[in-house]
């Protein structure tokens, strides 16, 4: 089964997106994921820590790294967890299915 070409540069666009989103970026992304996830003083720590889109993929799943690092309460540092692994899930898969299609053509 092969997706439509609108869906490929769609997907491609949130791959690259997620990898070099910006904080600002990032913070714009949750906020449309958890609109009242992050205060002011959340996002500042999240701003201070540098978490890039990048950063963010990278530690998909981490919860103690936003709690540790990032100096967020345990509910949050969960929810951020949970978010950055749904992403890099959605970004992995992007490139799989990427790669089957480059692969069967």
């Amino acid at each position: 089964m092969e997706s439509s070409p609108e869906h490929d540069k769609q997907g491609s666009y949130k791959e690259k997106a997620a990898i070099k989103w910006n904080v600002n970026d990032l913070l714009a992304w949750i906020k449309d994921q958890r609109p009242n996830l992050l205060c002011n003083v959340k996002s500042e720590k999240l701003r201070k820590a540098d978490v890039t889109g990048e950063v963010f993929l990278s530690c998909a799943g981490d919860r103690d790294f936003f709690e540790n690092h990032c100096m967020l309460p345990p509910g949050t540092a969960v929810i951020l967890a949970k978010l950055s692994e749904e992403l890099a899930e959605r970004e992995t898969a992007g490139i799989k299915s990427k790669l089957l299609i480059m692969h069967t053509t």
